[in-house]
Order: C-alpha cells, then sequence, then structure tokens
C-alpha cells in the first residue's frame, strides 16, 4: 500500500497521523492489507548466470515511471529548441523549464522508490532530487502563468537596452525561485513539514493557478480538449488515496495511489505541454503563413504596377515617335 511512500516522503505527517489518533491511520491503511499489499520486489537478473541481481522495488511503477521521464525531456526539448531555433517560435522558457524538471523529477523517482535501497546513503539525496524537482515542475509554471509567458511571446520585444533588461528580469526571477526551492530540497528537509511544503504545497497553489489561467484564457485549435485532458490527469492523480484500499483488494500489491499519481501527473504534464504547443503551432504559425500572404500580395502588387508603369511608357514613347513622323511628312 501508498503508507510506505508517506512514512518516506512526508514522515512529518506520517508520524503525526500514528502519533496524534492511529486509529485514523489503521481506517486509511488497514493492518490486514498492509500485509497482504506489501512492497513487491522483482529479482533482474543481470551479467549472465545471475553474477549480479539487481531487485527491483514496485515493479508496476518502475514501468511507469519512464513515461514521465520521456515525455518531460520530449516536452523540454520541443519547447527550448525544436520551437524556437528551428521553427522561428516564440520561446517559451518557463514551459520548458517545468517540462525538464519534470523530467528529472520521475528520474529521481524512478531511483528512490524502485532501485535504491531504503538504507543506502544515496536515497536521502534522490529524495531530495525528487521533493526538489516536484517543487521546481510546480514553481516553473506557475511563474509561466503569472507572467502569462505564452501571450508575452507575440509581443514585439523592444530592441534597446532598457527593454532588454526588463526581458531578462523574468527569467532571474524565475531561476532565483527555482534555485531557492532547490536548497531547501537539499539542506532544509530536517525541519518539520518542509518536504510537505515543498511537494505538496507548491503543487497544490500551482494546481490552482495554472487551472485558473487555462480556463479563462481563450482557447484557439484543440487546446479545449487538453484542457479537460489536464484536469482529468488531475482527477486521476487524486483518487488514487482514497481508493488505496479497493485497489490493494481488487488488484494486490502492484497498483496503489502512488501508482494513480503518477498515471494522472503524466497526463496533466502532457496535457500541459500540448496546450502549449497548439497555442503556438495555431497562433504563431497561422500569424507567420498570413504575414507571408501579404508579403506576397504585396510583392505581386508592386511587380504589376512595375509592369503597368513600363507598358505606359512604351506606349508613350510609340505614341510620341507617331506624332514626330507626322508632322515630318507634312512639312515634305
Amino acid at each position: 500500500m501508498s503508507c510506505e511512500f508517506l512514512d518516506v516522503f512526508f514522515p512529518s505527517i506520517s508520524k503525526l497521523l500514528r502519533s496524534q489518533d492511529p486509529r485514523i491511520w489503521t481506517h486509511i491503511f488497514p493492518l490486514d492489507l498492509q500485509l497482504k499489499c506489501a512492497r513487491p520486489t522483482y529479482d533482474l537478473n543481470m551479467g549472465g548466470e545471475g553474477r549480479y541481481v539487481l531487485p527491483i522495488r514496485w515493479p508496476a511503477l518502475a514501468l511507469v515511471i519512464p513515461v514521465g521521464v520521456a515525455i518531460g525531456l520530449y516536452g523540454s526539448l520541443q519547447l527550448h529548441v525544436v520551437n524556437p531555433r528551428k521553427l522561428n517560435r516564440p520561446p517559451t522558457a518557463s514551459w520548458a523549464l517545468a517540462m525538464g524538471f519534470y523530467a528529472c523529477m520521475n528520474i529521481a523517482a524512478l531511483v528512490s522508490h524502485c532501485l535504491v535501497q531504503r538504507s543506502s546513503p544515496w536515497q536521502q539525496i534522490f529524495i531530495s532530487m525528487d521533493i526538489g524537482a516536484t517543487a521546481c515542475t510546480a514553481f516553473s509554471a506557475l511563474y509561466a502563468s503569472i507572467s502569462d509567458e505564452l501571450s508575452g511571446g507575440f509581443r514585439a520585444a523592444s530592441a534597446n537596452d532598457a527593454g532588454n533588461r526588463s526581458k531578462r528580469s523574468p527569467n532571474l526571477n524565475m531561476f532565483l525561485g527555482n534555485g531557492i526551492l532547490t536548497i531547501l530540497a537539499f539542506l532544509g528537509l530536517h525541519i518539520p513539514f518542509m518536504a510537505e511544503l515543498l511537494y505538496i504545497g507548491t503543487t497544490v497553489l500551482s494546481v490552482i493557478v495554472v487551472g485558473i489561467y487555462i480556463c479563462r484564457r481563450p482557447c484557439c485549435g484543440r487546446q479545449r480538449l487538453f484542457i479537460w485532458q489536464v484536469f482529468t490527469g488531475g482527477a486521476t492523480a487524486l483518487s488514487g488515496l482514497p481508493l488505496d484500499t479497493t485497489l490493494c483488494r481488487e488488484l494486490g500489491p502492484h497498483v496503489n495511489h502512488v501508482t494513480m499519481l503518477f498515471v494522472g501527473c503524466h497526463m496533466t504534464l502532457l496535457g500541459l505541454f500540448l496546450y502549449v504547443q497548439e497555442e503556438l503551432v495555431v497562433r504563431h504559425d497561422m500569424k507567420a503563413a498570413a504575414a507571408m500572404e501579404r508579403v506576397v500580395e504585396t510583392a505581386a502588387g508592386d511587380t504589376a504596377g512595375g509592369r503597368a508603369s513600363a507598358t505606359g511608357e512604351v506606349t508613350g514613347a510609340e505614341a510620341a515617335r507617331g506624332s514626330e513622323g507626322a508632322s515630318l511628312r507634312k512639312r515634305k
């Protein structure tokens, strides 16, 4: 069941529930189901003839998490490299950074949840990386929404030095915020409820702000569909906790709240990436195509006007030569 993850990642909440009223804890995680759905382990033989065995905890989760790594890496590269550099679309640094941090979070989660033993000294490092990357993902998406980065990419940038400085300052604020969250994740987890504040607090705040932001903006293309995907993913992520006991009874130890949490987060982040990408494709590419059509029409009009002017000049010259010839004949 998910009680192990609460003990490891949210020790303050776990300790509070266990000490204040153990009945709440046993109601959420019944003792018989904790035994039935204890941590499954799959031994992966490596090196041939079983010379090295890699124990993988929660093997179903180990299959789900890499999907998030792929979503985060692809989204970050697409928004940070392909769009602005190859397709000449407006840059979206905050959204790209959110996707990149999401990939880092999934890498750390794969190691801390499934690969590294709980007694390993590396365990706490990857837990801090997981919590810090989660907080930075939430903060980057929140910052992109508050600063309206998506619409700002379509505004004309000022060419003077003051404009360039003001353009750099939002990125500086974003990097400072992510830096502070990372430092707190690695150096401040000994403070009570710091892990919960970084992991849950930033996520809840980001969900509220980003949700309001994408709902209030005018939609284009298929963005409304992607908004539904974002909220469906959020509902899936939240549904795992009340369904934890049911999942244990029906599906055994392989599917629990944490599995549902990762599936829902994958859906949400993929939906956000597709939402941003649709904005860039529809608004920017259509504007670029319309601008190109206007340029072509203007060039065609100028060419036609030039031809008409040249034709008029030739006709005028021929008429002048004809009148000169007529006057010469009269003189003769």
